[in-house]
């Protein structure tokens, strides 16, 4: 894992929309997860209600609900939520009222780091930065309404890492290093859902995104470069593998001979 002092510091911005976050992070396809077709991990309390709607309970954050469902980075996740505060009791080391999202080893979460003592609780948005993994928190911009239905919008996306709480740009970032890695590299990972604590969840709805990638190139004195990672060990000498006028018209061993020239074979 890549350490995160080694990279420059990503840039808060405030004079954003969420309209404007939406437009530079377009949606290439979006899955409803059915809440009946979601599956408990690790024995938490879930049922679906006559409502249609799904009560959860976590206890302990290793208890989530996986989504079924799996995309790469960039990607976003929809989540309409009710927190019941009522229900909340903080034991040792609980931290009640906190909505998680995972991806891979990473976690991104709302009203996060709190305590018995409201005067304590930091309502925190805090998350691991993707790639880097280093864990960030945002006491304050993770508030949501208790006893009410929240609606969520998390964006993992190409050009801003976004947090909308109820239509509300909570925290806006650009620049971050995995913006500018080549993104088709990530492997898909399964979205899981969490909290912590006794505290009953409600959901309404849950629904993930792959956001569109685009091509990472640059135009420089009216050339078109592709920005690559290279390797050590490119070939030197690029020739067919194939003679087609020779009868040669199986690629494995026009291959299979050129390896074994490599190696110091000859005909």
């Amino acid at each position: 894992m890549p350490a995160a002092e080694q990279y420059d510091p990503y840039k808060l911005i405030f004079d954003i929309s969420f309209d404007e976050i939406e437009e530079s992070n377009p949606v290439l396809y979006e899955y409803n997860v059915p809440l009946e077709g979601i599956t408990p991990v690790n024995h938490p309390h879930y049922k679906i209600m006559e409502t249609g709607e799904a009560e959860f309970i976590g206890w302990i954050a290793a208890r989530k609900l996986s989504t079924n469902v799996s995309v790469r980075i960039p990607f976003r996740v929809d989540i309409e939520f009710m927190a019941d505060c009522e229900s909340e009791r903080f034991g040792y080391g609980s931290d009640e009222g906190s909505i998680r999202i995972y991806h891979g080893n990473h976690m991104f979460a709302i009203n996060m780091e709190n305590k018995a003592d409201s005067r304590l609780s930091k309502e925190a948005v805090g998350f691991h930065q993707p790639l880097i993994g280093n864990y960030c928190s945002y006491p304050g911009l993770g508030k949501i309404k208790y006893n009410e239905y929240n609606t969520l919008t998390w964006i993992v996306g190409e050009r801003h890492f976004a947090v909308v709480i109820n239509g509300e740009v909570r925290y806006c970032g650009v620049n971050f290093p995995y913006m500018a890695s080549d993104l088709y590299l990530l492997k898909p990972e399964t979205i899981y859902i969490g909290s912590d604590g006794q505290g009953k969840k409600y959901f309404r709805s849950i629904k993930v995104s792959q956001l569109k990638t685009a091509p990472k190139i640059k135009i420089k004195k009216g050339k078109l470069n592709m920005i690559v990672n290279r390797s050590n060990n490119i070939i030197t000498v690029i020739r067919p593998l194939i003679t087609m006028h020779y009868g040669e018209n199986y690629w494995f061993n026009g291959c299979a001979r050129y390896v074994m020239e490599c190696l110091g074979e000859k005909d």
